[in-house]
């Protein structure tokens, strides 16, 4: 069996249990260090192996980018994180939430706000059917950490801001 999905070190990538096909799956991150991906990979426990999902990305190579799981849908969802062109080298932060419904990635168009965000996890939320984003760093300040809260609807991919507002006196 594999261990390593490709026999090198990742890191800055991204990890989530994907409930429909009882597999991990890891996306992004740098390969030994210094080699953005852009690669979707699956860890099934049951073999101990790891297997590639998908490896002709439409994705741009992005690192600290979350993935969830929409245990509805069945679909694994990127949102956000930093776009790299090389090591070490960040074209953009993104904001844009692309869809893998387990043959291709799809950008589509999203409605309301949509959260620069790079640093922050992603979490399905099951009771409300959303995924959860909190915290992380906003791409206009890469050193502000964020206090928000957002939701993201996978089925409609309308993003809402969560945040409590301080009651004034």
């Amino acid at each position: 069996a594999n261990m390593a999905p490709s026999g090198q070190g990742r890191d800055d990538h991204a990890l989530v249990y994907d409930h429909v096909n009882n597999v991990v799956l890891l996306s992004g991150g740098l390969l030994g260090n210094s080699n953005p991906q852009r690669d979707l990979r699956a860890f099934d426990g049951a073999s101990n192996s790891w297997s590639t999902v998908w490896s002709k990305s439409s994705l741009s190579p992005r690192v600290f980018a979350p993935i969830g799981s929409d245990e509805i849908g069945g679909q694994a969802i990127v949102a956000g994180g930093r776009l790299v062109d090389r090591p070490g080298i960040v074209s953009q932060f993104g904001a844009a939430a692309h869809l893998f419904d387990g043959f291709a990635w799809t950008v589509p168009p999203a409605t309301g706000a949509q959260p620069v965000i790079h640093d922050a996890p992603l979490v399905y939320d099951a009771l409300r059917r959303v995924m959860i984003r909190y915290g992380g760093k906003s791409a206009d300040a890469n050193t502000s950490t964020s206090q928000e809260v957002w939701s993201l609807d996978p089925a409609t991919l309308t993003w809402t801001n969560r945040t409590l507002q301080p009651s004034s006196p």
